[in-house]
């Protein structure tokens, strides 16, 4: 496999782990509150993960509001931390270390893709500017001669 498909493939592992941790944590912290739809809720952030930046925020937006209705304010607020907790701190170390990316690069790169080609640029933007990382840093350096 080329260095650039090894960068795509550690980005999805990334992003699953990612994905599988924030749905867990999620899930098990809406059961201990008693809140309604735990399963619901923790597959939509477990499938939301894949759209990057845009998919973890509106995921814990609906789990918010179910928790914020459904337990008050004190189980929203713990559903804020978790969220952030999991988007601010494992996120970005998961995604740096697994797939070499810089999270200002995920950031730039979904900014870009989705204004260029909309949502499904903004879904493939992270994956091909791993692939082209990985192909410019793996590329042969030749020196000219003259």
């Amino acid at each position: 496999m080329t260095a650039a498909g090894t960068r795509c493939d550690s980005y999805f592992l990334a992003v699953t782990t990612v994905a599988v941790i924030d749905a867990t944590l999620i899930g098990f912290g809406l059961l201990v509150l008693g809140v309604p739809l735990v399963l619901s809720l923790a597959v939509l952030t477990l499938l939301a993960a894949y759209a990057p930046v845009i998919g973890a925020f509106a995921a814990g937006v609906v789990a918010v509001l179910v928790a914020f209705v459904a337990g008050g304010t004190s189980d929203a607020v713990l559903v804020i931390l978790v969220q952030q907790l999991v988007g601010n701190v494992l996120h970005p170390i998961i995604t740096r270390r697994r797939a070499q990316l810089h999270p200002l690069t995920t950031i730039l790169a979904v900014a870009i893709g989705g204004t260029l080609a909309g949502v499904l640029g903004a879904l493939l933007a992270v994956p091909l500017a791993a692939m082209a990382s990985a192909s410019a840093t793996s590329a042969p350096m030749t020196q000219r001669t003259t």
